[in-house]
């Protein structure tokens, strides 16, 4: 009689086992399905976005798109390339702020960046315009 319950626990055991490895190879086979499925997409995306970048380089692409939308292109004006000008300015709140163990090629920097930065220049922005 002991000999018959181990043999039913023995075989309980087996068949459990076989169930989850069948059980196991099933869950792998959907997320290799997923995962190439996902694969497939990202590759077509590459391929898209490729052909986007090629066509977007292409000069004759280019200039058909920008004849049909009467854009004229010229060349670029000379630009007036000024020197800078350190010590022109009375330190700004960003160099008193510093102690007086930094050294001088740091001051002179921050202030040449502050200056940059509050030249009395102010930034314009226009509102992106969709000519599709």
């Amino acid at each position: 009689m002991k000999n018959f319950f181990v043999g039913v626990l023995a075989a309980t055991v087996l068949a459990l086992g076989y169930v989850q490895q069948r059980v196991w190879l099933i869950t792998l086979g959907y997320r290799v399905e997923s995962l190439s499925s996902a694969r497939d997409d990202l590759l077509d995306q590459y391929r898209v976005l490729n052909y986007n970048v090629l066509t977007l380089q292409s000069p004759v692409i280019l200039d058909g798109r920008l004849a049909k939308r009467d854009v004229q292109l010229t060349p670029p004006k000379a630009v007036e390339i000024l020197p800078p000008r350190l010590g022109t300015r009375p330190p700004g709140p960003v160099l008193s702020a510093l102690s007086q163990s930094e050294p001088s090629w740091w001051k002179q920097a921050l202030q040449q960046g502050t200056q940059w930065f509050e030249d009395g220049r102010q930034a314009v922005a226009e509102p992106a315009r969709e000519d599709r």
